[in-house]
């Protein structure tokens, strides 16, 4: 049988800079003028398709859930 140990993910070592660059970045996108700015911009590229679409308002639904207002705007 196989130990519930060997099972787990490996836990990965995020250097500080990227650390506090990820963190920054969260700040950005509870700001409620560079989220619009951010989304308007990916949506003008001409290679960012519907699937890409589906996938950044996925991950920013995950991030935004304590600005549930932002979705209905």
């Amino acid at each position: 049988m196989t130990s519930l140990l060997t099972l787990s993910p490996p836990i990965l070592q995020i250097p500080d800079q990227v650390e506090e660059a990820l963190h920054q970045f969260q700040k950005l996108l509870h700001n409620k003028t560079f989220l619009l700015t951010f989304v308007r911009t990916l949506e003008q590229q001409k290679k960012f398709v519907m699937r890409d679409r589906v996938e950044v308002a996925s991950y920013l639904s995950v991030i935004l859930q304590s600005k549930m207002e932002y979705h209905t705007e």
